[in-house]
């Protein structure tokens, strides 16, 4: 099979550092490579893949222009359509168009009668919805990474059979003698929460480490870190290891706790690193929000709490959950050789439907 993935022109593939969304298109590029497909990569031209074809555009910047200032996202989003017209110019090499970028591709999608496939590593947005209405005809396909993405239909938005992430099971060891305290990974934003994992774990008296990034030049990283991440540094029970490379940190990290504490305070259309820490043998503690029912078997391979309450009960009996059941749950589902399949099968679907509807 053929396939095409537009991806970032700003972001290098493989990344350097804990950035989630490539990550996994990189992990799916590779596999995808292994089992003989012809891949094409549009992206940065710095993006290398053993067996693949990348295909660059040359990104304008800002300092190299003449005249009045240009704001970045403004060069951000012609560089993205640069990319974009170059891939579609482009399509009838291969069998299907695999798009990891943003909503600009359903106005290109008009002009061509071959699908184009959406894997959106976020939720759903209301502005995703609005921009579809106005399309007139659009081959744009979402494979919806959960179940819990698709919760705000639109009559226009065409989705294909859910496709979870997958990761490489291989790095991520497990462990079934984990140290005396908890985790929480992230993003330190109001939106996942840390605040409660911090909150739940001092009044507990137990041993919380905290990884994860922060950007103290924005205001709501700035103004979340003075509030709940700083004070919280002054007690025994609470440390923060800092923003951890993935391939070299994540695991132990993960490994050595006795659960992850995921409070997430919005919708969440994945939640990766619950599937990473279950790799290890690590059970989740997780708010029930977005995708943490279809992620974690509640009982099982962890706990879904509403609230602090419920995920201090669940912190009391934690030891009541097998580790080995929480790698074998991850390897039966989550795996990035179960990503590739779905992927397939949905290439494959969106390929007949094509062919059928043009005789």
């Amino acid at each position: 099979m053929r396939i095409a993935h537009i991806t970032n022109p700003h972001q290098i593939l493989p990344p350097h550092g804990d950035r989630g969304r490539w990550l996994l298109v990189s992990s799916l590029i590779e596999e995808q490579i292994a089992r003989g497909h012809e891949v094409i990569i549009y992206g940065n031209k710095k993006t290398t893949f053993a067996g693949a074809r990348t295909e660059h555009v040359q990104l304008l910047e800002a300092e190299k222009l003449e005249g009045p200032a240009t704001s970045q996202r403004t060069l951000r989003a012609y560089n993205h359509l640069t990319l974009l017209n170059k891939a579609y110019r482009h399509i009838d090499e291969y069998d299907i168009l695999h798009c990891h970028l943003n909503n600009l591709h359903f106005f290109m999608s008009s002009l061509v009668d071959k699908p184009t496939l959406m894997t959106q590593h976020w939720p759903i947005e209301i502005l995703t919805q609005q921009i579809i209405k106005r399309v007139p005809y659009s081959n744009v396909y979402i494979a919806p990474i959960s179940k819990a993405q698709t919760r705000h239909e639109s009559e226009r938005i065409q989705y294909t059979d859910v496709v979870y992430n997958g990761i490489d099971i291989d790095q991520f060891p497990f462990n079934d003698k984990p140290q005396d305290h908890f985790a929480f990974i992230g993003r330190l934003h109001p939106s996942k929460g840390a605040h409660h994992a911090i909150k739940v774990c001092r009044r507990m008296k137990r041993k919380l480490a905290l990884a994860g990034s922060t950007d103290l030049q924005r205001e709501v990283y700035r103004k979340y870190w003075e509030k709940y991440i700083n004070p919280a540094l002054k007690s025994p029970y609470i440390t923060y290891r800092g923003e951890l490379t993935h391939k070299r940190q994540v695991p132990k990290f993960m490994g050595q706790a006795k659960a992850l504490l995921f409070p997430i305070e919005w919708e969440e259309p994945f939640g990766l690193v619950m599937v990473e820490a279950m790799a290890t043998g690590t059970p989740v503690i997780a708010f029930n929000r977005g995708s943490v029912p279809e992620l974690v078997k509640d009982g099982v391979t962890g706990f879904i709490v509403e609230d602090e309450d419920g995920m201090k009960e669940a912190i009391r009996k934690i030891d009541t959950i097998d580790r080995q059941a929480c790698r074998d749950w991850v390897v039966e589902n989550f795996t990035v050789s179960k990503m590739a399949d779905g992927y397939e099968r949905v290439y494959k679907q969106l390929i007949k439907q094509h062919k059928k509807n043009n005789g």
